[in-house]
């Protein structure tokens, strides 16, 4: 849907950029939003490092892998778009990708990690959780309407600060 490809290239736009945006996203439910972006990061945690590889002097902060954190109020939320990251991930597709000589990557038997650096992490952003000591390329806040202001604003922004990263919500 145009809306799903709205907030898809302006990720990519952002990522590509480095301009650090805050990128807020308000779909329906069930309206495809988890699935857009789960592509997304499948997409970015594959092709980042090659690019990098091809544009060190723009790219190069990500010639190590693209480093994605997901947090939602509980896990359970960071959960589902978790899970569609790594099932998109492990599609008969992706591995087709994978194999071509300009990305020669695969993914890693145990979580969502690929050989060329990437990883996705996903964790709950509750008061009490702890989560700090993280550093992320992209910040997906799940469902950021249920999170304290004051966890996303000392907890969570300042993971994407080194890298000038890119913040979903």
């Amino acid at each position: 849907f145009p809306y799903q490809r709205a907030l898809q290239r302006r990720v990519f736009w952002s990522i590509l950029l480095n301009d650090s945006a805050i990128i807020t996203g308000l779909i329906s439910r069930q309206g495809g939003k988890s699935q857009t972006l789960a592509c997304t990061i499948t997409t970015l945690c594959v092709v980042m490092p090659s690019l990098a590889k091809l544009y060190p002097d723009q790219l190069g902060v990500y010639e190590k892998g693209f480093w994605v954190g997901i947090y939602a109020p509980v896990m359970e939320q960071a959960e589902t778009i978790y899970a569609k990251v790594l099932s998109t991930a492990k599609s008969t597709h992706a591995q087709e990708v994978y194999k071509d000589p300009g990305i020669n990557t695969k993914m890693e038997l145990h979580g969502c990690r690929w050989s060329n650096g990437s990883h996705v992490h996903r964790q709950s952003a509750s008061p009490k959780a702890q989560t700090e000591s993280k550093t992320w390329h992209l910040l997906l806040l799940e469902e950021a309407q249920g999170l304290a202001e004051e966890v996303i604003d000392q907890k969570l922004l300042p993971m994407v600060a080194w890298t000038a990263g890119t913040t979903v919500m």
